[in-house]
């Protein structure tokens, strides 16, 4: 509480603000890729959403809604137009998409490396070389500590087949090794990885970078069929 951060700090009278100390530009869709946006500038400063700026509408091109679609596959149509939207608007963009589950963590990174490959081409392993003509040693460490993370089957797709590609999933089935490399690399100033799919488990204790971030899911599974 603000009462016993007080205390610890030994202060009276803290500064309270819920101003963002960066812009912030939020868009809502639907499932038909109509929705609305707004642009929250920094250090704007309200109580509630009546103090909040308005939003306009908008529309999202590129795909076509088909109401007749499972609630799954109608998003992942959405998501595609959505990505491209971003890297158009933002070649070098880093992006987090965040799912409910394990399963679709994994399924939506493949997705997405298939269906829009053209903005995922295979990394060259000698962009950022030193000025001696070799690969620096955060790439060599990088690329080396990647191929000694154990390779289960799940591993294996991700390690092999997407992070070449800039593109990863993150969850708590991952080894703790793999979990963390991924992390620490698409923090880095000139990051590999473009895209991470992930669960919850990236917002526990990490503060990362991102350009942009997809909220492809508002629930996350408790059980079997329950979700929270």
């Amino acid at each position: 509480s603000t009462e016993k951060i007080c205390r610890w700090l030994d202060i009276d009278d803290p500064i309270i603000s819920a101003a963002r100390p960066v812009a912030l530009k939020e868009h809502i869709l639907k499932l038909n890729g109509t929705g609305v946006w707004r642009l929250i500038p920094a250090d704007h400063e309200y109580s509630g959403e009546a103090d909040a700026p308005k939003g306009e509408e908008e529309t999202i091109g590129g795909f076509e809604y088909d109401r007749n679609l499972k609630l799954r596959e109608k998003k992942k149509k959405l998501l595609l137009p959505v990505i491209r939207k971003i890297y158009q608007e933002t070649k070098d963009a880093r992006v987090l998409v965040f799912v409910g589950s394990k399963a679709d963590a994994a399924k939506l990174a493949a997705y997405l490396k298939e269906k829009a490959g053209e903005l995922f081409p295979r990394i060259d392993r000698d962009q950022g070389r030193d000025d001696r003509g070799g690969a620096s040693e955060k790439e060599e460490s990088f690329w080396e500590k990647l191929n000694q993370c154990d390779r289960d089957e799940g591993q294996e797709m991700l390690i092999s087949e997407l992070i070449p590609y800039g593109i990863a999933y993150h969850h708590a089935g991952l080894s703790t090794t793999l979990r963390e490399l991924i992390e620490e690399e698409f923090q880095a100033q000139n990051s590999h990885l473009k895209l991470i799919v992930a669960t919850e488990t990236l917002t526990v204790g990490v503060n990362m970078p991102v350009d942009a971030m997809v909220m492809v899911d508002s629930k996350v599974p408790l059980g079997s069929e329950d979700w929270e």
